[in-house]
């Protein structure tokens, strides 16, 4: 996310836009643990220890939640106002001082896939444009098919001008990250210093290029993209049996990559008090039983709320073999990318 950033503040400086510097995010939101990236995050107890090293973002303060709307709407009668909020927001800070925008289209972590209306990012990517504001997507939980589609920001047509993707890219095996961007950003770089000054130890290391060509491959050959279309309705369909537990506030989410709410009266959808720590006692429950899934706290307003992240595997018992694991050893035929790339 910190090289997006970078890359975002090195396009508007080398096309003569020195004041665009700021990057606003949305609370209920998680992009890293690293200082920046945690400036970034909307997630108040992940903030909590590291706020006075932590340099200050602007922030939208209305998340897109449907369940725990801030204007007190149901989604018939939403116009969309927490999209409108970035505008407020852009007019805030000062057009000429915003560079990008960040957000994430499903929110993972922060509050257990949290899927916008429909509307929300093109009413998004409408602003960033009025403004002259780049629109960064965080597909790092999201990306390269966990929800239905290659990236999840596809759902709603909108083409962003940065993608940052990571944990689908290498399933697992090893690290890697990439920041897609457009040819726009390119060129101006490219017409402009002429080289991103920026860089890792480990960048463009060869194994985990090799790694994302294989999972990428693989990905492809069994078609578990549309896999996850399918089976994240399935899953969510099946998931809509816990509302027969009155501590279940909602059942949601975007192919596999589904998220359920715990709330202590379903009525008034009061949370519990985070020293129970219900989401870590959820979690210890399912794991016991041979389920993993990921726990997570502060959604309702950064201290208060449980949630758990369900995200099966994409493929099947019968795709899971290690046929293709030689395919790291070599370049990829189809891509015909060399291991130095």
């Amino acid at each position: 996310m910190e090289t997006a950033v970078k890359l975002a503040r090195q396009y508007q400086v080398d096309r003569g836009k020195h004041m665009k510097f700021k990057v606003i995010s949305r609370w209920t939101s998680y992009h890293g643990n690293t200082l920046g990236a945690l400036a970034l995050s909307g997630h108040t107890g992940r903030r909590r220890y590291y706020q006075p090293l932590i340099q200050h973002t602007p922030h939208i303060v209305l998340p897109a939640y449907c369940y725990r709307c801030p204007f007190g709407l149901k989604p018939e009668s939403c116009q969309l106002e927490c999209a409108d909020d970035l505008e407020k927001t852009i007019l805030y800070e000062g057009p000429d001082s915003v560079s990008a925008f960040m957000a994430e289209p499903v929110v993972g972590a922060t509050a257990g896939a949290l899927v916008p209306k429909n509307g929300y990012f093109q009413r998004i990517r409408e602003i960033c444009n009025r403004y002259d504001v780049l629109l960064i997507v965080d597909e790092v939980m999201t990306g390269i098919g966990r929800t239905g589609r290659n990236f999840a920001i596809e759902h709603w047509g909108v083409a962003p001008d940065m993608i940052v993707g990571a944990k689908g890219l290498g399933a697992g095996y090893y690290p890697i990250f990439a920041v897609i961007t457009t040819e726009d950003v390119h060129e101006a770089i490219k017409n402009g210093n002429g080289n991103f000054v920026h860089g890792h130890t480990y960048s463009q290391n060869p194994l985990a290029c090799a790694t994302g060509i294989a999972v990428l491959d693989y990905i492809d050959r069994h078609d578990l993209v549309a896999r996850s279309a399918k089976m994240g309705s399935y899953l969510l369909e099946k998931l809509k049996i816990l509302y027969r537990h009155s501590m279940v506030g909602d059942v949601r989410g975007l192919g596999l990559f589904a998220g359920v709410e715990f709330v202590r009266r379903r009525e008034t959808r009061e949370t519990f008090g985070p020293a129970l720590k219900v989401n870590a006692l959820v979690g210890n429950l399912a794991f016991d039983k041979g389920l993993i899934v990921y726990p997570g706290g502060g959604g309702a307003d950064g201290v208060n709320g449980d949630h758990i992240l369900i995200a099966p595997p994409s493929s099947s018992r019968q795709d899971r073999s290690m046929s293709w694991w030689p395919s790291l050893t070599r370049p990829s035929r189809r891509r015909n990318v060399p291991l130095h790339a």
